[in-house]
């Protein structure tokens, strides 16, 4: 083999490689960019749960106010 097949062949598989490791780093950027939006979703539910409990809480205790002032223990 001479060493311009030689240099070819490599010249070759270093694309190759480049190109894999760039496809490779483009999908983990859009996975990372998924759980981060994943991870936006979760905090938003989250906080809508948190309302949400302390809504029903607040109404639980204005019923147990309501019973309290009207005397039913």
């Amino acid at each position: 083999m001479e060493f311009y097949e030689l240099q070819q062949i490599v010249e070759a598989n270093s694309r190759r490689a480049i190109q894999a490791l760039t496809d490779w780093i483009a999908e983990l950027t859009h996975n990372i960019e998924g759980l981060t939006t994943v991870e936006n979703q979760a905090q938003e539910e989250r906080v809508e749960l948190r309302r949400a409990t302390i809504g029903i809480a607040n109404l639980l205790r204005s019923l147990d106010s309501d019973r309290m002032v009207g005397g039913w223990k």
